[in-house]
């Protein structure tokens, strides 16, 4: 069975030999063998690392340590790069900690894929007899589209907390089923994940919520799933209580979150790149018609910032702007067509943004409102940088005007020109303000 392989690799595989067969593992065969999306390429073969970097002197390939104690190292020549380790068997306290208490470098191939998570990631291919290595009934799994582990679920579970994430996240990436019993250990252990980084926890969130930019090309999706990706992950997260390790300051908001998943209407249906406002932006407003009143900045700083997944605050400015005024454009009178306006010009930019994309899924009634009305003041000026108003001749003409409130005399303008009432031009403007000044 023969997969997809460069001829840099294969070349790589001819210097290691037919005594020391060189294999790729994990999710690259995987998906070689789904036909979707490409993922890093992991090596692995029974030669030690000092093994190796022999091996590869007076080659064009280079040999970069990543954690010895791990056996792992980055091979690469030119643009193309795989991760390499050596066979390996690994015990863990049981604790949940991701990474092994002790490891040892005499196994065989075997003994390497029992370490593995799920069956589906513990393939290997043979890159120079073109042959796959299934010890655990992996391809078995990929025909009937499920996620298994390769030991005893319990057992596996109780030793890696990241597992029960790439569980989550596997199945709304492929699209596929989790059996009920590695899906039973999950839950069973979903406190292991207090004892995963942060970093990693944003790492694995994201890569969930993300799954339909990553994975679009996923195969015979099931039609008892949403066509949404990432949207069954979430619901998975939702159904394992995950919460409350993603959210730790706020017990409020960690209690709410609770059952999200199967309100997240806006991010089903989002067809826009930004996933992570749609679906921030769908949980805020599900939790505020839960009677929560959760501010934007509020829902920010505790399910993105320190007291979630670690995002630094400039890291989410951009989705807290969104929200910000996806929630002025829902609290908005409606008939009160100068404040609408005045929302649309100043607030939507483009009849493409994000806030719009987002509130068609809302209220019809509403996006077809500011839709329209964005339309028709295409042209307006939208910042008062944009004002045809000379400053310093207003200065020079005006001497006793309080320069600290000139911000505030270009915003008043800035309103009076988008509703109309006055022409962009600086003598406009100027008569505008005499004007103003007389009443």
């Amino acid at each position: 069975m023969k997969i997809k392989i460069s001829k840099k690799l294969y070349n790589l595989a001819q210097i290691f030999g037919q005594e020391n067969p060189l294999f790729v593992v994990g999710g690259y065969v995987r998906n070689q063998l789904l036909k979707t999306a490409d993922s890093d390429i992991d090596l692995a073969c029974n030669l030690k690392l000092d093994q190796v970097a022999e091996l590869l002197k007076n080659t064009k390939y280079n040999l970069e340590i990543k954690n010895l104690k791990l056996g792992t190292a980055l091979i690469s020549r030119g643009k193309e790069s795989y991760e390499y380790s050596t066979f390996r068997n690994e015990f863990y306290k049981g604790e949940g900690e991701h990474s092994p208490d002790v490891i040892s470098f005499d196994a065989s191939i075997v003994e390497d894929a029992k370490r593995r998570d799920f069956t589906i990631n513990s393939l290997y291919y043979n890159i120079l007899s073109d042959e796959i290595c299934d010890f655990y009934g992996g391809l078995e799994d990929l025909s009937t589209r499920h996620i298994r582990t390769v030991e005893d679920a319990e057992f596996v579970m109780q030793n890696d907390g990241v597992r029960i994430l790439r569980m989550v996240r596997l199945a709304c990436e492929l699209n596929f089923f989790i059996d009920k019993d590695t899906l039973a250990a999950a839950k069973n252990h979903i406190t292991n994940l207090q004892s995963i980084s942060q970093d990693r926890l944003r790492h694995e969130v994201l890569k969930i919520i993300f799954a339909d930019l990553n994975y679009h090309k996923t195969t015979k999706k099931i039609r008892e799933f949403s066509q949404n990706l990432a949207f069954n992950g979430i619901k998975l997260l939702d159904k394992l209580n995950a919460w409350g390790y993603l959210v730790k300051k706020n017990a409020d908001l960690i209690s709410n979150l609770q059952g999200i998943g199967s309100h997240l209407t806006s991010f089903a249906k989002a067809k826009c790149e930004d996933l992570l406002v749609s679906f921030c932006f769908d949980s805020l407003r599900y939790l505020n018609q839960c009677k929560h009143n959760i501010t934007p900045s509020e829902f920010c700083s505790n399910f993105l910032g320190v007291g979630g997944l670690n995002f630094k605050k400039s890291e989410y400015e951009n989705i807290l702007n969104v929200l910000n005024n996806l929630t002025s454009a829902l609290g908005l009178d409606y008939f009160d067509e100068q404040k609408v306006k005045l929302f649309c010009v100043k607030t939507l930019k483009t009849l493409t943004c994000t806030e719009l994309r987002l509130l068609q899924h809302v209220s019809k009634s509403k996006y077809k409102v500011l839709f329209n009305m964005t339309k028709s003041c295409k042209g307006l000026p939208n910042d008062i940088s944009m004002l045809k108003f000379d400053v310093e001749k207003f200065h020079q003409q005006n001497p006793n005007f309080n320069k600290s409130r000139t911000t505030q005399l270009l915003n008043k303008l800035l309103n009076a020109v988008i509703l109309g009432e006055v022409k962009n031009s600086h003598k406009d403007l100027i008569e505008y303000l005499n004007k103003s000044n007389k009443k």
